[in-house]
């Protein structure tokens, strides 16, 4: 996930872009200090993490300036940055399927906002590998342990730091060849069994 800590040094760089743009520019529609005051509005809201008050005022810089590339990531940050904390409160709260709904009711409003399908698939892979967990625990027979674990390896393999995981995992691959050995030994002692017995030999 991508946190607003991540953008801090390119939203000022763009907030310095934007105010200069604007300062240099004796045609606007509204006086030049009115989209400094905005772009100081913009700074402290991005600060403070008042992200809602922030998309306003780019809303309002961009009436001004509709073309401006600078102001559109800085949305496009804000945005993603927003749906980002959002998304991982509902993930500490083991609320995966709100999370989901969360992002897509934003890529609803913002479709071509790529970093919000990046976050839409990595709680997706969230809700697959809870799902192969709980089957992995579930587990009984040869079957469905072979079955769980060729499932969930890969989803793993995403999350090298969850060593607990990776733990369960490993015992459930024991568990298996556990399961297999004594399979194959009861298998062994049914052939021995069911062999007939050698003829005894006449003296």
């Amino acid at each position: 996930m991508i946190y607003l800590r991540c953008w801090t040094l390119p939203v000022c760089c763009l907030l310095l872009a934007v105010m200069a743009a604007g300062c240099g520019k004796s045609d606007a529609p509204d006086p030049p200090v009115s989209r400094v005051e905005l772009t100081n509005r913009l700074f402290e809201t991005i600060k403070q993490k008042r992200d809602d008050e922030a998309l306003n005022i780019i809303e309002k810089l961009l009436a001004l300036e509709p073309d401006d590339i600078e102001l559109m990531e800085m949305r496009d940050r804000i945005v993603s940055n927003r749906c980002s904390r959002k998304v991982q409160k509902l993930i500490d709260q083991g609320k995966l399927n709100q999370a989901l709904a969360l992002i897509r009711q934003e890529r609803r409003q913002y479709p071509v906002l790529a970093q919000l399908r990046v976050q839409e698939d990595e709680v997706l892979d969230l809700i697959n590998l809870q799902a192969a967990a709980r089957k992995l625990a579930a587990a009984q027979n040869i079957a469905e342990l072979a079955a769980a674990l060729n499932t969930i390896r890969p989803l793993a393999e995403k999350y090298p730091q969850a060593k607990q995981l990776h733990n369960d995992i490993k015992k459930r691959a024991e568990d298996l060849t556990a399961m297999r050995n004594k399979a194959a030994a009861q298998e062994r002692s049914k052939t021995q069994n069911a062999a007939p017995a050698a003829p005894a030999v006449k003296p």
